[in-house]
């Protein structure tokens, strides 16, 4: 669930990675 991943940055940043990190470039965030 989206809002759990939400409340737990780190599994949220991860979630991010593995959904977009190969669109976006963290670096430039």
């Amino acid at each position: 669930d989206i809002y759990q991943l939400v409340q737990d940055k780190d599994k949220f940043d991860k979630y991010m990675r593995d959904k977009f990190g190969k669109f976006l470039d963290y670096s430039k965030i």
